[in-house]
């Protein structure tokens, strides 16, 4: 990915720029969640397979929605996605990913074309958008993602519909990960999981795909939008949540599956030589360090000076020149050169 240069000062919340990406828009799902945006003042993009459709819903919404067809199966869709959403409206700070494919009950043994079209819309069409507009988000320090996942994600798994649930549990994990990379440099990621959707006048789309008991009953589509609009507008929803909308209620729990934060890899860009040179310069000022110092492998009672008291000190001179604050938890951990460089990193500044 291309580098970018970050501010560390944020510009706003999301919800404050109120630019919007949504895939998928022209299910009965996507245009409730549009017409919730637009009216809550949101321009949007939108994406959708059908083009006749998607043109029809923008003039719909009126001039802030920006029709942009898109068939997220096919390779690098994705990644032209965000770059045609970046240029026709601005870098979109709210990414929905509400596109999917119809589910088509196979026998497991004849699932394997079924599940790479299910990967390529689900998950790899969520990676390559992500990854297109997070250096922006982390730029301006303020994002939101919201993934669409599935109730069929839950054991038991109705038969036939392994293909599907594989690719969203594949976008749950990688919407986990981001979350884990990027949520102390301002960027909240939520996943949805709601049942069949039901129809309802005035909104398009088809019937429910399926009667599966175990997905309770059908939700309805203005419901499962207005949870998503108060989460973008309450920014102590707290990041990484994933919730279950239910017939009666919602409940919350983790978004993916359990991980090593400091194992994910990189989803950005790798460290740049300009921050490890910044770095290393704060270094050599505040312990009082030869220039010609070798601080890459540096580290916390090993390298000269750097005891708890220059760790203080050094801590606080970071915070200082790059305009951040590290918790205490953080502070404690930042024990080497390439802990801090990764913290600086993952907060966007390059």
């Amino acid at each position: 990915m291309n580098s970018f240069t970050a501010t560390n000062i944020r510009t706003g919340t999301a919800a404050d720029l109120k630019t919007a990406l949504v895939t998928g828009s022209t299910g009965l799902l996507g245009h409730a969640v549009c017409c919730a945006l637009r009216d809550d003042g949101w321009r949007i993009a939108l994406s959708g397979r059908n083009e006749v459709a998607l043109k029809k819903l923008a003039r719909t919404l009126g001039d802030d929605a920006i029709p942009l067809p898109c068939d997220l199966s096919l390779p690098e869709a994705g990644a032209s996605l965000a770059h045609d959403a970046s240029e026709a409206m601005g870098a979109p700070h709210l990414f929905i990913h509400l596109a999917s494919l119809p589910v088509k009950p196979v026998n497991f043994l004849e699932s394997a074309s079924d599940l790479d079209q299910q990967i390529a819309v689900n998950a790899k069409a969520f990676v390559q958008i992500s990854a297109a507009l997070l250096p922006e988000m982390l730029r301006t320090q303020t994002g939101v993602i919201i993934s669409m996942l599935s109730k069929a994600m839950l054991p038991p798994t109705p038969p036939g519909w392994q293909a599907y649930t594989i690719a969203k549990a594949a976008q749950a994990q990688a919407a986990a990960e981001i979350t884990a990379r990027y949520s102390e440099a301002g960027i909240r990621v939520f996943g949805i999981i709601p049942g069949i959707i039901a129809g309802e006048t005035g909104l398009p789309g088809a019937a429910p795909i399926s009667d599966v008991e175990k997905l309770g009953t059908p939700i309805p589509a203005t419901r499962i939008a207005d949870t998503i609009i108060d989460l973008i507008n309450n920014d102590t929803s707290p990041t990484a949540t994933a919730i279950s909308i239910n017939e009666n209620a919602e409940t919350t729990g983790f978004l993916g599956f359990s991980f090593n934060q400091e194992a994910v890899p990189e989803l950005v860009m790798p460290q740049s030589d300009t921050l490890n040179i910044r770095l290393a310069k704060i270094i050599q000022t505040v312990l009082k360090l030869p220039k010609e110092t070798e601080l890459t492998n540096a580290e916390l009672g090993v390298l000269s000076g750097w005891d708890s008291l220059g760790h203080i000190k050094l801590i606080m001179e970071i915070e200082s020149q790059f305009n951040i604050v590290f918790n205490t938890e953080e502070s404690t951990n930042l024990t080497s050169f390439s802990s801090i460089r990764d913290a600086l990193a993952r907060r966007g500044i390059t």
